[in-house]
């Protein structure tokens, strides 16, 4: 199946009834002691010599980012607008037959969720799987405007619309943390699917902040850090060749950060869920080319072919060996929905 309003379709009707309470506290002191446990770290990065590849490489940004644990440093590649889109532009004719993506935007939607008649920002809306769920939520009478970045994501979700005869969304390719388009108070949800952590949270936060209405909600979902185990593999893998690659998790990865920025950017945290999605086998297949096309793709296309042979050989081994000997562990990921509802100005926190 790779019509997403057909697969938005039939999750929807899959997906558990959202929770009776949605905690906004640790409650469960167990779960929180299994979390705090030590995790395996990735190898220790080896430095390349000259033979290995190419004399220079292009080094990854430290930079430190507000609202993670102890002011702790996390390593984001720097890339320009152009090469973000590129990622995404090769990711879509994949991302489209993604299950777990639309799980995800769904559940997404579903916990959220946006009335009758709302208008909603759906930030990062890739190939349009939680626009889709949020249209059918509002109405015709409600509006989604979907923007992304990537001209091929939107692309497969102007195709799912009109497969789908949908008049309630409009698409705009652009920087989701920037939207000068639009003025203050121009809708009433902002929701952000799987998108927020490949985005400068703070910045995308406020600029959601701005664009809200004065009671309006902000939603959306993160993988916890760590997860999902296919692409903590990965970067353990990329060690082996001296590449040391960031988990895109960090800034977002737990639910004390995701209150955290939400009250940084002058939200009130109004709900937090923790669940887990699972990766179909059609998922875990594309697993390879899913992290070579992703953001790290400009850093490993440094190794040379017979480093990126070796390098893929190696992980798809590994990998199927965890699929065998514990497939639920590397099937199910663990993932963070994260809502806020906009504060008055004068309660803002500045900074």
């Amino acid at each position: 199946m790779t019509d997403p309003a057909a697969q938005v379709a039939v999750v929807r009707q899959r997906l558990p009834a959202p929770p009776d309470v949605i905690f906004d506290e640790w409650t469960d002191a167990a779960r929180l002691a299994e979390w705090m446990r030590p995790r395996r770290t990735a190898p220790q990065a080896r430095t390349l010599a000259p033979a290995d590849g190419p004399a220079s490489w292009r080094p990854l940004l430290r930079s430190r980012i507000p609202g993670t644990p102890d002011g702790k440093e996390a390593q984001y590649m720097s890339r320009s607008r152009d090469a973000l889109e590129a990622v995404f532009d090769r990711r879509a004719d994949s991302y489209v037959r993604s299950e777990w993506h639309v799980q995800y935007a769904c559940r997404l939607v579903q916990l959220a969720p946006p009335g009758p008649g709302a208008r909603v920002l759906d930030a990062a809306a890739g190939t349009g799987f939680a626009a889709l769920a949020a249209s059918e939520a509002i109405g015709t009478s409600g509006r989604v405007v979907a923007v992304d970045i990537s001209a091929g994501m939107l692309e497969k979700a102007r195709q799912a619309i009109a497969s789908r005869h949908v008049s309630n969304i409009e698409l705009i390719q652009g920087d989701a943390t920037c939207l000068n388009r639009f003025p203050d108070a121009s809708f009433d949800m902002v929701i952000c699917s799987a998108g927020l952590l490949y985005m400068p949270v703070h910045a995308a936060l406020r600029e959601w902040r701005r664009l809200l209405t004065a009671d309006g909600r902000v939603g959306f979902s993160t993988m916890r850090e760590g997860f999902p185990v296919a692409a903590r593999l990965f970067r353990e893998h990329a060690a082996a060749f001296g590449l040391s690659l960031a988990d895109p998790a960090t800034a977002l990865g737990d639910e004390i950060r995701c209150r955290r920025l939400l009250r940084e950017a002058g939200f009130t945290p109004s709900g937090v869920v923790a669940e887990s999605v699972r990766f179909s086998p059609a998922d875990l297949e594309q697993a390879w080319q899913a992290h070579i096309r992703g953001p790290h793709h400009d850093t490993v296309s440094g190794l040379t072919p017979s480093q990126i042979s070796q390098f893929r050989s190696a992980y798809t081994a590994a990998l199927a060996r965890l699929l065998r000997d514990d497939e639920y562990r590397v099937r199910d990921a663990e993932v963070i929905y994260a809502f806020g509802r906009k504060r008055a100005p004068d309660r803002v926190r500045m900074r």
